[in-house]
């Protein structure tokens, strides 16, 4: 079990909080002895303290002594002493410190009920130093949170100890988490050299609602490096992070960059997966503009905008690329910092390599069905058909997936026979279209215009396209499922909207993400705020930035805007509480000067 709270000297665990103070302010017995705690004099101290309560038995003599014998981690005396300290008249601030060691006396041999009782009673106190009661709510609740992990299952093994809920379900998930994390500790260990027993604690948390209770305060799996523990959800994030324990087992630390350290532990983490280091990224780089050398060295830029892990991981595999796996370890385990390490070992500096890189991005082929993944995501899936009908009928260059696209969304806004002859390449040349189309697109087609058939009362053309996907060797299986369902049940209009259509406000966030995603520049995004907010939102949102130039706001807001990865830039507009729809209104009235989707010709 990982202890959540260290005790140690009294000093460093509640001086923070000014609770490691003299019992009584003035008191030359009680100055003296506190004075030689700080100076960690402390047989001194307790020589004194006895003295003390022996020639003047009372709250504030034992207090003193107790609190010397805390020092001293004599536990067991000190819970005594302290106990007899409680037994007169003291201030709030000496009470509550006197039920701060106990609580931490009793935590310390696990009595973690007493330990809490004990918080409980120091949190109601009354007129408490504002940093005093943030302690004890602090400790409080790490104390709880340790109280409750000790009733988890452990699974111990010499690379990782397992904790778990007591589940039976989730043994077969902790097999298999166990299989797969111990086999990279083993081979990570082996590759770098390193003992392949660190004895890593994995905190496994089977769903959302446990995690948010237990640790109310972090948006998903996280890591203490030095202590190797890990606290996962959702399974998604677990292998990056838990990489991170591993990358810092290298040289004991990180290097002191984030763009540098991130980027290397999701290079290791997509190891297995070299088609990822590059066609990710070059997506990002052939449609948007990219962060700043200065963003990527914000945490908050990691925490927010996911897609930055594409970036460096990508740019870590050029450098990889340049100078070998060898000399890239040598430059890891410099971390003299950037401006001295990327010249002595790439021999250029990081803005001229990033520049190189970023230049050799718009040469890596993008596949078309990556390109449309954002339509998919952003207008497809949350049901904007009204929307993404007005964004592609209009264009007369779509290639056959966008058709199949357009056909999709026509299908979703009840037009069933317009969107019948969007796809009718699917039966008129099926043989030419399959070699143009991936596997999946080719599935979806076929699915949608048995769908379509269906819809229109071809009972018997619609079974030979649902026959047809069933054939397929490498159908999604969400298709082929599909497929069976309608082979038994016809498709009905219904069926062509998954879920109700969103409201305003979702509306307006899938359409603000979809334009970022297609290249919408922060330039034409603060641009477009500054413009068309009216005068009180306006102030409102120059208020929550800190700007108030007397008669220059909306260009001041336009430029402290400027520059920022398009995410930022929104989430600083909506802390002042302006709406999304306001933004995307903004947004419609400037015009959006991005071309989606791309020319045929434009990708491959």
């Amino acid at each position: 079990m990982v202890r959540l709270v260290v005790i140690g000297v009294l000093v460093a665990v509640l001086a923070t909080a000014g609770m490691a103070q003299p019992a009584e302010a003035g008191n030359e017995s009680g100055d003296q002895i506190n004075r030689l705690i700080r100076e960690h004099r402390l047989a001194e101290a307790e020589t004194l303290a006895a003295q003390w309560a022996e020639r003047e038995p009372g709250p504030a003599s034992y207090y003193a002594l107790g609190m010397v014998l805390f020092e001293k981690r004599d536990y067991m005396q000190a819970y005594t002493v302290l106990n007899k300290a409680l037994q007169g008249a003291v201030s709030a601030p000496v009470m509550a410190r006197t039920f701060t060691m106990l609580g931490l006396i009793d935590y310390q041999f696990g009595n973690y009920q007493a330990a809490l009782r004990w918080f409980a009673q120091a949190r109601r106190l009354p007129r408490l130093p504002a940093a005093q009661l943030r302690q004890i709510e602090e400790l409080f609740a790490k104390i709880s949170l340790e109280k409750e992990l000790a009733g988890w299952r452990t699974r111990p093994t010499s690379q990782i100890v397992f904790h778990y809920p007591e589940q039976a379900d989730l043994e077969p998930v902790v097999d298999r988490l166990q299989r797969d994390y111990t086999a990279l500790v083993q081979s990570f260990c082996r590759e770098h050299k390193l003992p392949e027993d660190p004895r890593i604690h994995f905190y496994y948390y089977p769903d959302e609602t446990l995690f948010r209770r237990l640790q109310p305060d972090a948006p998903h799996t996280f890591i203490l490096l030095q202590e190797q523990v890990i606290h996962g959800w959702p399974e998604a994030r677990l292998r990056h992070e838990f990489m991170h324990l591993l990358v810092w087992r290298i040289n004991r630390r990180n290097y002191p960059s984030f763009l540098i350290t991130e980027g290397l532990t999701e290079y290791l983490n997509r190891r297995e997966q070299p088609e990822r280091w590059h066609q990710p990224a070059a997506r990002i780089v052939q449609s948007r503009e990219l962060p700043t050398l200065a963003e990527l060295e914000r945490i908050d830029c990691y925490r927010n905008n996911p897609w930055v892990f594409d970036l460096v991981c990508s740019f870590t595999a050029f450098l990889v690329d340049q100078v070998g796996w060898a000399k890239y370890l040598e430059f890891w385990h410099r971390g003299q910092g950037l401006d001295k390490d990327f010249p002595a070992c790439f021999g250029a500096p990081l803005a001229e390599l990033w520049t190189r890189w970023a230049a050799s991005l718009q040469q890596v082929p993008v596949s078309e069905f990556s390109v449309w993944g954002n339509f998919r995501d952003e207008i497809l899936a949350p049901g904007l058909y009204a929307d993404g009908v007005r964004m592609l009928e209009s264009r007369t260059d779509l290639s056959p997936l966008g058709r199949l696209m357009l056909a999709r969304v026509l299908a979703g806004a009840d037009r069933p026979a317009d969107a019948r002859a969007a796809v009718r390449d699917f039966a008129d040349r099926p043989e030419s279209l399959r070699a143009m189309l991936p596997a999946a697109a080719w599935a979806d087609g076929l699915l949608l215009a048995g769908q379509l058939w269906d819809v229109a009362g071809e009972r018997d053309r619609a079974l030979q396209f649902y026959d047809a996907v069933t054939d397929l060797p490498d159908c999604p299986e969400t298709v082929r499922a599909a497929a069976a369902t309608h082979r038994l049940t016809p498709c009905q209009p219904q069926d062509f909207r998954s879920r109700p259509e969103p409201n305003a406000v979702d509306r307006a966030d899938h359409l603000i993400r979809f334009w970022i995603q297609a290249g919408l520049s922060t330039d034409h995004l603060a641009a477009a705020i500054s413009q068309g907010l009216d005068d009180e939102k306006m102030e409102r949102l120059g208020h929550n930035l800190g700007l108030a130039p007397p008669g220059a706001l909306r260009d001041a807001v336009r430029q402290h805007l400027t520059g920022k990865i398009p995410e930022d830039c929104l989430r600083q507009v909506l802390a002042a509480g302006i709406s999304v729809i306001d933004v995307w209104e903004c947004l419609e009235r400037n015009g959006l000067p991005v071309r989606f989707p791309p020319a045929t010709g434009d990708r491959p």
